[in-house]
């Protein structure tokens, strides 16, 4: 090896990590200064954030600008035209390059050491699994729309069990990271780039990794206030909470869900929907002896 390679190399590999957070809008001039300032009080502050309107009609466009002419590490992309939440979110993985990516909502306020905490536990995954797809997400705190607590943890609320989830074809038990909790590394994103019959953008990264032999990590804390409101794409659900009636009124509701669910994971391979049904049996049978 020539000396000049040699020292490229080792150039290459001194190189920062380039961290990216991607914000995807639409009408959120209520709460989306709120999220960004929680943005600019993170312990960890080496990103750059990019943001992509999905043609909202109020006044979020003008926040945006704001904040754009009064922070050098904002890129603003082309807006959509309203697509969707997923949607949105997939066009700006599609778009942006970065070493480490998360996905950030418009409504929510990240807690201050969010991004520190959970790009530590990214690195130690990372040397346990180097060139590997890796996806660091945490717990939330459920709040109402002044940021009132109304649950200490989403997982616990919405009857989430991770450590159950760790293969493929444990996906079954239906998607374990909320997106806006996110941090993933470069091959979690290539892998996920190809999108084919996404239900959501989180639920694609997660099946994507989990289909690559990758690792899902999580972090059993929140990190984000999750605030719940009545314009919510998808919200918090206390399912022990729920009664009989109401479980019946939303069978034909989840019913329709699991059909999307199934039809994205056998679209990465996943096999006969018997299987499916075998798996999500083995993980209510697991998180049963969890209920209180």
């Amino acid at each position: 090896m020539s000396k000049q390679s040699s020292q490229t190399q080792r150039h290459s590999a001194q190189a920062p990590k380039t961290m990216a957070i991607l914000l995807a809008t639409y009408n959120g001039e209520a709460y989306l200064q709120a999220q960004i300032d929680s943005l600019y009080a993170q312990t960890y502050t080496d990103w750059t954030l990019y943001i992509r309107d999905d043609g909202s009609s109020d006044d979020t466009p003008n926040i945006i600008l704001q904040n754009a002419n009064r922070h050098d590490n904002i890129v603003v992309l082309p807006e959509g035209n309203h697509q969707g939440a997923m949607r949105n979110f997939m066009e700006m993985l599609f778009i942006v390059d970065a070493d480490y990516i998360l996905f950030c909502d418009q409504d929510d306020v990240w807690l201050p050491q969010k991004i520190e905490k959970s790009l530590q536990r990214m690195q130690h995954e990372e040397a346990l699994h180097p060139q590997q797809p890796v996806a660091v997400f945490t717990d939330l705190s459920v709040t109402d729309e002044q940021l009132r607590p109304l649950h200490p943890s989403f997982m616990r609320s919405s009857a989430i069990w991770p450590q159950y989830v760790q293969t493929f074809n444990q996906l079954a038990a239906g998607n374990i990271a909320t997106g806006c909790t996110m941090l993933f590394n470069r091959y979690a994103a290539d892998c996920a780039r190809e999108e084919r019959h996404a239900v959501m953008h989180d639920a694609w990264v997660t099946a994507c990794v989990l289909k690559n032999k990758g690792v899902m990590a999580c972090i059993q804390e929140p990190t984000v206030l999750y605030r719940q409101h009545t314009h919510n794409t998808l919200g918090a659900h206390e399912r022990k909470k729920q009664n009989v009636v109401k479980r019946l009124l939303h069978a034909k509701e989840t019913l329709h869900l699991n059909h999307l669910h199934y039809r994205m994971l056998n679209a990465l391979g996943y096999g006969p929907v018997v299987k499916y049904i075998w798996y999500k049996a083995l993980y209510k049978a697991k998180i049963y002896t969890h209920r209180d």
